[in-house]
């Protein structure tokens, strides 16, 4: 592989096949409309292509693969031109960007490009299957480039496309297939632009998986543990302060989601007592209501918190009868908790239909009984 020279390079770019424009490509560059007098590429897209076949690789492997490809496929050049809105003068430096990424991935130069997956070094079938096993898959690669131009929706953004085809390319052919059409299916199939996605999400949440391993970040989360953790029971405590409306669920008394007493209860700001107090629906609040209707229940006085199946079978024995599934109260039943008094008198039993309440609730509580501890995950 050598340096091309000047006048190859300028065989390449003078040829008609950059002469034409999809229509469409909204406007052809200002200069090219000006100035009718060059032949092939303008001056900024000849030095911007120079630049490319000039390095080694991709060096006059470039010209000779868009030499072939030109020759072989001038139709179907001609149709992606006509189907995209790039401009036909930056296919040569596209087509020599797509030899350095194959280059690479054959891993014919040992060269490792920017950000592009490794490929381990391997007899790769597919060489062994063609007659002209490059140029073969040069054409299979920019197929691959058009179709994920397509997909991303680029527009202009060509250097972007070209470093995704760049990761395409590498995978492809890390899977070693046997024909350029398997190889064309395993591109289609399981590197198209909206599986790359799903790679490169996956790649990062194992690196961030692993960045989270480290001695660094385990330093880290030890010395910032004890505010987190801080955090999470304050959060836990805000519910409280915040109060809800739960259904009260009275000892003798035949209980139904249609019919039932509303107590709104609170914790208060000092944390010491439990406020709370009938209300006539779920929307009413009075901040000045009459202190002799309001109750409070210190925190102190607490037992425990009556959960799960034990606080289904308080809920039976405080209404005296059972209810079956089908009941519009058996929501209540199953969604509430009960706050054990020390002194043995009657449990403060309360329902909702709001899962999430009643959790919120249960672990606030157990939390101001000091029962409560915080697992990994919260944390």
């Amino acid at each position: 592989m050598r340096r091309p020279n000047l006048s190859e390079i300028e065989h390449i770019a003078e040829m008609d096949e950059w002469n034409y424009n999809s229509p469409r490509c909204s406007t052809i560059e200002s200069d090219r409309t000006s100035d009718q007098s060059f032949k092939g590429l303008t001056p900024e897209a000849r030095r911007k292509f120079a630049d490319i076949v000039t390095l080694t690789p991709p060096g006059s492997l470039a010209l000779d693969v868009i030499l072939d490809y030109t020759k072989r496929y001038h139709q179907r050049l001609k149709d992606i031109q006509m189907e995209s809105n790039l401009s036909s003068e930056i296919w040569p430096s596209i087509m020599a960007h797509i030899v350095r990424s194959l280059i690479a991935a054959l891993s014919i130069i040992p060269e490792k490009l920017e950000d592009q997956p490794e490929v381990p070094l391997r007899p790769w079938l597919i060489m062994f299957n063609s007659e002209r096993p490059f140029h073969d898959l040069f054409a299979v690669a920019l197929d691959l480039f058009f179709r994920t131009w397509r997909e991303m929706h680029a527009r202009g953004d060509e250097d972007k496309v070209l470093h995704v085809v760049g990761h395409q390319i590498a995978l492809g052919i890390s899977n070693n297939p046997t024909s350029l059409k398997d190889l064309d299916d395993i591109l289609q199939k399981k590197f198209s632009y909206f599986h790359m996605q799903k790679i490169w999400e996956k790649d990062r949440m194992e690196r961030d998986q692993l960045e989270l391993k480290s001695d660094a970040i385990r330093d880290l989360q030890q010395h910032l543990r004890p505010t987190i953790e801080e955090l999470i029971r304050t959060r836990k405590k805000n519910v409280l302060k915040k109060g809800f409306h739960f259904a009260k669920v009275t000892k003798g008394k035949l209980f139904s989601s249609d019919k039932k007493v509303l107590y709104h209860i609170r914790l208060d700001e000092h944390e010491r007592f439990l406020w709370y107090f009938e209300c006539p629906d779920s929307t009413y609040i009075n901040s000045k209501l009459d202190f002799v209707n309001k109750k409070k229940l210190p925190i102190s006085d607490i037992k425990r918190i009556v959960t799960g199946s034990e606080y289904s079978e308080t809920v039976v024995q405080q209404i005296g009868m059972k209810l079956s599934k089908k009941s519009s109260s058996h929501s209540f039943i199953k969604q509430g908790f009960s706050i054990e008094l020390k002194d043995q008198s009657e449990p403060l039993t309360l329902a909702t239909d709001d899962e999430e309440i009643v959790i919120q609730w249960i672990d606030g509580l157990n939390l101001l009984l000091g029962f409560e501890r915080l697992n990994e995950k919260e944390v």
